[in-house]
């Protein structure tokens, strides 16, 4: 198992995208919907590439997490914490995360935004989240589960609509 996270991080480094340092997790989204002013991004990975780094001892690795995670928060986190600005920019809001979407924290970062920056939206929040059922450890039921892109594609359109 050690072997395959192993590759399973080595790969996730060669997605980096080394002119802006991070790495394009939701590109595929982006380009499908057709949504030039948004922005999909994700840091589920990076706890893989921190364990790589811990026990390989790759700089090469640290460094792809730190430089995704650090430009990641810079683009879309204020400095207290908010993600304000990208909902000032686009007037939308599609928050995606695998966990259910009843208690999850896609619901504190809509609400967040609901009640700090509802002004700016020209749609309603988004979310999209995993089925309400347990995750299977089986790959395939997994993916039933999880949202996918055309899952992330179908939001983000109907905020256009």
């Amino acid at each position: 198992m050690p072997d395959l996270a192993l590759q399973a991080a080595d790969r996730l480094a060669g997605m980096v995208n080394p002119t802006v340092g991070v790495i394009p997790v939701g590109s595929q989204a982006e380009i499908a919907a057709g949504l030039d002013d948004v922005t999909i991004d994700c840091m589920v990975n990076l706890p893989l590439l921190w364990w790589a780094w811990k026990t390989t001892l790759e700089e090469r690795l640290k460094d792809i997490a730190v430089s995704h995670a650090d430009c990641t928060a810079g683009w879309h986190v204020k400095e207290d914490g908010r993600i304000i600005q990208s909902v000032k920019k686009t007037g939308r809001l599609v928050v995606v995360h695998e966990a259910v979407k009843r208690g999850g924290f896609g619901g504190e970062i809509a609400g967040i935004i609901a009640e700090e920056a509802f002004d700016y939206l020209d749609a309603p929040i988004k979310r999209v989240a995993g089925k309400n059922v347990p995750i299977a450890f089986n790959e395939v039921l997994e993916r039933k589960a999880v949202p996918d892109v055309d899952d992330i594609v179908l939001a983000g359109k109907s905020c256009f609509r």
